[in-house]
C-alpha cells in the first residue's frame, strides 16, 4: 500500500490545462494581494495573501463516509470533544454513532472502524480510529476520547491493537527499535531528544513518524507514484510522476519529483523536527534546467534566485517588516544585484518580453507598469494597497450550492490571470491552473455573471490610488475550511505551505468515491 504520509498538500492542486503545473510558466506577475509570482505557479515559492473566498461554517470539513451496507455518503463533517459530527439541514449539528459507519474521510484524513484495541486493560469496542501510516508492516493509527489523544500500533501479526506510552521517555524506547530496523547499515542519526517528565504530544508524534517513514523510503529507495494531476496513486494505470528521499542528515531530509522520462522536476528539502517546514535548498527544473534555486531555514526565505534560459532574471530576499504591531515576512526582489535600490529601473520582463517601468522607495517596489499595444498596465506590486475583493467575496460567499461544496473537491486554490479596466470590472481573463473540472466551471460562470465588465451583476473589484488605466493581476480563488487541532492534514490560508502536511495514502481528490486509507489489517 502506497503510504500518503509521505505527501505533500501542494502537489493536489496545481493542473495546468495543457501541461503538468511543473511546467506552466507564467511571466512575472503579482497577485492581489501585491505578492510576487516568480516566473513558474510552483507549490512552495508561491504567497497569496489575498483571495476571493467562500468559508466552511461552523469548523466543517468537507467529507464523506460509508455505512455498514457499504453506501456512501457526503456531508459537512467534524471531531468535537472526542465525537464525530455531522452539518445537517439548517445547520443543525448532530452527533454520530460511529457503529454505523465503517470508515470516513474528513477533509483530507481517513478513518476506519478498528477492532480489539486494547485500552486500560480492556478490549474497547470498534471505535473509528484516524489511520497514519505504515512502516515496516506496523499500521499506525490515532483515537480520541475524552478530548484526549491516544496512538495506538498493530502489526499484521497482531490481533489486538495496542496503546503507545504517552511519556516521552517511554515511547522513544517503543520508536527506536522500528528507526534502527528501517535504516539499516545507513549512518543515519536519531535527531530527536525525549523529556522524562513530559507526555508525548501530536505534532511530537507525527515528526517522527514521518522522519522514520522518510528513512525507510530511503533504505529501500521506495517510490511514491502520482498520477496526472500529482494526486498520490497505487493504480499502475496512474502512474505518472514519482519520488524518492535521496538524502537525509539530523536536520532534514531532501525529496525529489520526476516524471516518467526520468526528468527531475523538483528538488524539496524538508526540516525532520517539524513537520513539512522548508529547511535547506529548494530548486526548481524545467525540460532539465533550474529556473529557480531558493534557501530556506525553519520555513523562512532567506536568499532565492529565478532564471530564465540559464540567465539569472532578479534575486530574492527575505525582509521582516512591523505591520500592525506583527511581524510579519516579505519578499524583497532586487533587481540589479542583492543591495537596496531606490528610485526607478527599467525592467524587460524576460517571459512575456514587456519593458517595466519600477518605483523602488526604501527597498520596496511601490509600483510597476508597462505600455503594451498604446495602454499601460499597472501591476498590484504594493502589498499595503492589494485590491478590494469585499464586495466580491460578500457575491462569492452566497454562489456555491451546499449539494455543490459536498460533491466536488476543491482542497486547493485557482488562480485567474485578469486585466481590471478602470471602472473596477474584468476586462478579460485566464485561469492559470487547474482544480478539478467541476469547481473550473462554477469559478467560469461566477467571473462572467459578477466580474466581467459586461456582466449583468458587475461588482468592482478595483482598488484605490491606481495611476494608470489598467491592472494586470492574478487573483486566487478558494473554499475555505477552518484547521482543526486533529488534523494531520491542514487546510492553510497561506498557499505557500511551507507548512505541508503529512496525509493518508489513497484520499484522491478527484476521486469522490475513493475509501478511507486503512491498513491490510484491521
Amino acid at each position: 500500500m502506497t503510504n500518503l504520509f509521505n505527501r505533500l498538500f501542494v502537489f493536489l492542486w496545481l493542473i495546468n490545462h495543457a501541461t503538468t503545473f511543473a511546467q506552466t510558466e507564467v511571466g512575472h506577475l503579482y497577485d492581489a494581494g501585491g505578492n510576487a509570482i516568480h516566473g513558474y505557479l510552483d507549490p512552495f515559492t508561491c504567497i497569496t495573501s489575498n483571495t476571493v473566498f467562500k468559508k466552511i461554517p461552523f469548523d466543517y470539513n468537507r467529507g464523506y463516509y460509508y455505512n455498514n451496507q457499504d453506501q456512501i455518503g457526503y456531508a459537512f463533517l467534524k471531531i468535537a470533544g472526542g465525537q464525530f459530527s455531522i452539518l445537517g439541514a439548517n445547520n443543525v449539528r448532530k452527533t454520530l454513532d460511529e457503529a454505523d459507519y465503517k470508515s470516513m474521510v474528513i477533509g483530507q484524513d481517513s478513518f476506519f472502524l478498528a477492532k480489539n484495541i486494547n485500552f486500560k486493560d480492556q478490549v474497547k469496542k470498534p471505535t473509528l480510529v484516524q489511520n497514519i501510516t505504515t512502516i515496516d508492516s506496523i499500521a499506525f493509527a490515532k483515537f480520541y476520547k475524552e478530548q484526549k489523544t491516544y496512538f495506538i500500533q498493530k502489526s499484521n501479526k497482531q490481533t489486538q491493537w495496542t496503546v503507545l506510552k504517552k511519556n516521552n521517555s517511554n515511547l522513544g524506547r517503543e520508536l527506536l527499535p522500528l528507526f534502527k530496523k528501517v535504516k539499516g547499515d545507513n549512518n543515519f542519526r536519531w535527531p530527536f531528544s525525549f523529556d522524562k517528565k513530559k507526555d508525548f504530544n501530536r505534532k511530537s508524534f507525527d515528526n517522527i513518524l514521518n522522519y522514520i517513514k522518510m528513512v525507510e523510503r530511503y533504505s529501500t529507495q521506495e517510490k511514491q507514484y502520482f498520477d496526472k494531476n500529482f494526486n498520490p496513486t497505487n493504480h499502475p494505470q496512474n502512474f505518472t510522476y514519482y519520488s524518492l528521499v535521496n538524502r537525509i542528515n539530523s536536520e532534514s531530509y531532501t525529496e525529489l519529483f520526476y516524471d516518467f522520462n526520468q526528468q527531475l522536476l523538483y528538488s524539496v528539502s524538508f526540516r525532520n523536527s517539524s513537520l513539512g517546514q522548508l529547511h535547506g535548498r529548494f530548486k526548481m527544473f524545467v525540460d532539465g534546467i533550474l529556473v529557480k534555486d531558493f534557501n530556506y531555514k525553519e520555513g523562512k526565505l532567506e536568499l532565492g534566485r529565478v532564471y530564465k534560459d540559464k540567465k539569472l532574471v532578479y534575486t530574492v530576499r527575505n525582509k521582516v517588516i512591523i505591520k500592525r504591531g506583527v511581524e510579519e515576512n516579505i519578499e524583497k526582489i532586487y533587481y540589479k544585484g542583492e543591495k537596496s535600490e531606490n528610485g526607478e529601473i527599467d525592467f524587460i520582463d524576460p517571459f512575456k518580453k514587456n519593458k517595466y517601468k519600477k518605483e523602488i522607495k526604501n527597498d520596496n517596489i511601490t509600483f510597476s507598469a508597462y505600455m503594451k499595444d498604446n495602454i499601460f498596465y499597472e501591476q498590484t506590486v504594493n502589498f499595503t494597497n492589494p485590491l478590494n475583493l469585499k464586495s466580491v467575496n460578500w457575491r462569492f460567499n452566497d454562489f456555491f450550492s451546499k449539494s455543490f461544496l459536498l460533491k466536488n473537491p476543491y482542497n486547493n486554490k485557482l488562480f485567474v490571470y485578469a486585466i481590471i479596466n478602470q471602472k473596477g470590472y474584468v476586462e478579460s481573463y485566464k485561469f492559470l491552473n487547474s482544480v478539478d473540472t467541476a469547481f473550473d466551471n462554477e469559478i467560469d460562470k461566477f467571473i462572467k455573471m459578477y466580474l466581467l465588465y459586461d456582466s449583468p451583476k458587475k461588482t468592482k473589484i478595483r482598488s484605490k490610488n491606481r495611476k494608470l488605466g489598467m491592472v494586470e493581476t492574478v487573483i486566487p480563488f478558494e473554499i475555505q475550511s477552518t484547521p482543526q487541532w486533529w488534523q494531520t492534514y491542514k487546510y492553510t490560508t497561506n498557499w505557500m505551505l511551507i507548512n505541508h502536511q503529512m496525509h493518508f495514502d489513497m484520499m484522491n481528490q478527484q476521486m469522490n468515491t475513493t475509501k478511507p486509507t486503512m491498513p491490510t489489517f484491521k
